[in-house]
């Protein structure tokens, strides 16, 4: 077994009626979970808003982050995380999530909050251990109006 453990968090829109607008990955935020050094970093990447004609627009107010990690004397972490980001048409709301993991070698432990819009996915060494399917684009204001219950997964490798 890896003593690293891969997180990713998936925002995108998805495709569920001919018309949906803005269609694909918004945000990417992968999470690489050392157990044996003790370490928790991450990278992301966003997604462009296409409004026709050609014309792409890079997302705006973007801040991805590790609010915290405690690592535990049994070798398990505890860390939280958060997602911010909108589409480069700058008058429409954030896309918002904190998620806070609890990680062991073999378990793990999910909870948190999202907007109701888009879709989220998170996946643990590429399993997805959760999946939310958007509501409306109306759910975007505000922050954190979906709250995670408590979702437990085993730590299995790709």
């Amino acid at each position: 077994m890896s003593n690293i453990i891969y997180i990713e968090i998936e925002t995108a829109i998805r495709q569920d009626h001919s018309w949906t607008p803005q269609v694909g990955q918004k945000s990417l935020q992968t999470i690489a979970v050392d157990l044996k050094n003790k370490t928790v970093t991450q990278k992301f990447s966003t997604g462009k808003t296409s409004i026709g004609f050609g014309v792409n627009l890079k997302s705006v107010r973007n801040d991805f982050k590790i609010i915290s990690s405690q690592f535990q004397g049994d070798g398990a972490v505890l860390f939280s995380v958060s997602g911010q980001t909108a589409t480069g048409i700058h008058v429409m709301p954030n896309i918002n999530y904190q998620f806070r993991f609890s990680i062991s070698s073999k378990i793990g432990h999910l909870t948190g909050q999202h907007d109701g819009y888009p879709s989220y996915n998170v996946a643990v060494n590429g399993n997805t251990v959760y999946d939310y399917k958007q509501g409306h684009v109306g759910q975007l204001l505000g922050s954190g109006d979906t709250v995670l219950p408590m979702t437990r997964f085993s730590i299995r490798n790709r």
